[in-house]
């Protein structure tokens, strides 16, 4: 799916930055400082950071060059609540992507997680992930506090915008026997934005409901879950657990995702020798959800434990204040047998039912479809397109002027057909045609 963002722009705690710029090509003895001496991995960014850090603190862009960033993973430790640090495509049109393989031959991945926060300070850390694609690891993002320090072993504030999330799981895994549990998760970690991202093509080799596209745990209080697409996944897609309270999840689109699009759940001792937490799990509480549109027949589901509430229970008497006694609250969700559409308009993430999966939605709801538009837009594979930047084919002596896209990157030239698709080098390829990773359809480039 390809989305055009607004890139957003972020100083609230000072009027100084320090940008480190990443490109495929990079190098990590360079410094970073400039587009022409890039670094090559998030590894040496971190260590530029923390040495920033200490130096003279300040906002931090790390800004990614567009291509493929192969066989990546950190672990990141450096953070300043006064502070923010952006991991953000330089590109809008042509999302920087970080794959878990060892090159683009390799079958599989060899990487479980792409980026692990670690930091219990009680503190804000401030990350924002913005418009990266991501694929081929076990896991991809996981923002870990302390899940015994209620008080104070927590991080917070951090979003993860307009990316991409896709083949991850050990389907996509050197190691198909140890399942993955999240794409994205969050431990003892609150506060935090999750907006306007695709999950697709989340899949373990086997045991496929224990994993989630957001796994939220261990005292995740007031996340905001908003206009995210989560398609192609076995296992629940969002799920909450042990007095993760207050969540908020809203205009999202569940389409062939999950026995339920949400589901609550703790681990109860008395019930598995596997609850390993020192301080007994218990239910959350408080959470909202509603204005979704779920393609299926199961929408939310939390568990009932009857033992929670017995008065050898250390969850008797936990519910949060102004919780109202109330563990979820519903309203205005949709569950449908039609086709849930989610596209993005005047960079804001807009989704409805539809008549196809090839059509658009416009931000009050109306389709559009495949082809067709509006004045200032039009609706190309499920996605809005600002007809300033696309060009249609054009007849001309030489042939058809063809714009297509590939690897999420407007490409020009002349082919024969209209129907055609060109390469990034030029060549073209008859609509049903293409490339090993790529089929060409209807004048654009679709992953296989």
């Amino acid at each position: 799916m390809f989305f055009l963002c607004l890139f957003i722009s972020f100083n609230a705690f000072s009027t100084t930055s320090l940008t480190i710029y990443l490109a495929p090509n990079g190098v990590d003895t360079q410094d970073g400082l400039t587009s022409s001496r890039p670094i090559l991995t998030l590894k040496r960014a971190h260590d530029l950071v923390t040495a920033h850090f200490k130096k003279s603190p300040s906002n931090v862009n790390i800004q990614l060059a567009p291509g493929v960033y192969y066989n990546q993973t950190v672990t990141w430790t450096a953070t300043n609540p006064l502070y923010q640090i952006r991991f953000f495509s330089a590109s809008a049109t042509n999302k920087a992507t970080f794959d878990g393989r060892s090159s683009s031959t390799a079958a599989s991945a060899n990487l479980r997680s792409f980026f692990i926060l670690k930091s219990s300070s009680g503190k804000a850390t401030n990350l924002s992930f913005e418009h990266l694609a991501i694929r081929y690891y076990a896991e991809a993002i996981s923002l870990n506090g302390n899940r015994d320090d209620e008080k104070t072993g927590f991080n917070s504030n951090n979003k993860i915008l307009f990316c991409s999330f896709d083949k991850i799981g050990s389907k996509y895994h050197v190691d198909k026997n140890l399942p993955a549990y999240a794409v994205v998760r969050f431990v003892n970690s609150r506060k935090n934005e999750v907006r306007g991202n695709v999950f697709s093509n989340i899949e373990n080799y086997s045991q496929q409901g224990l994993l989630h596209s957001i796994y939220v745990a261990h005292l995740s209080h007031e996340n905001t879950f908003e206009g995210n697409s989560f398609r192609k996944q076995p296992g629940d897609p969002l799920r909450i657990r042990d007095y993760s309270n207050f969540n908020v999840i809203t205009k999202n689109e569940f389409d062939s995702a999950g026995s339920y699009a949400y589901s609550e759940w703790y681990c109860e001792a008395s019930e598995s020798s596997d609850c390993t937490k020192k301080i007994p799990e218990c239910p959350s509480w408080g959470s909202k959800m509603y204005s979704n549109v779920y393609r299926g027949s199961g929408l939310f589901h939390y568990y009932v434990r009857p033992n929670f509430q017995n008065s050898n229970s250390a969850c008797k008497t936990k519910a949060p204040a102004n919780a109202e006694n109330r563990r979820l609250r519903t309203s205005s969700n949709v569950i449908t047998n039609e086709s849930v559409v989610q596209s993005v308009l005047n960079n804001t993430s807009v989704y409805g039912i539809c008549p196809s999966r090839t059509h658009c939605v416009s931000a009050s709801g109306g389709c559009y479809a495949d082809g067709s538009g509006t004045t200032n837009h039009v609706c190309i594979s499920n996605n809005w397109i600002s007809r300033s930047e696309y060009r249609g084919p054009v007849k001309t002596s030489q042939g058809y002027l063809i714009q297509s896209l590939l690897n999420n990157r407007y490409i020009s030239g002349v082919c024969p057909r209209s129907t055609d698709c060109v390469s990034s080098g030029g060549h073209c390829y008859v609509s049903g045609g293409g490339t090993a990773n790529h089929l060409c359809q209807n004048n654009n480039w679709k992953n296989r």
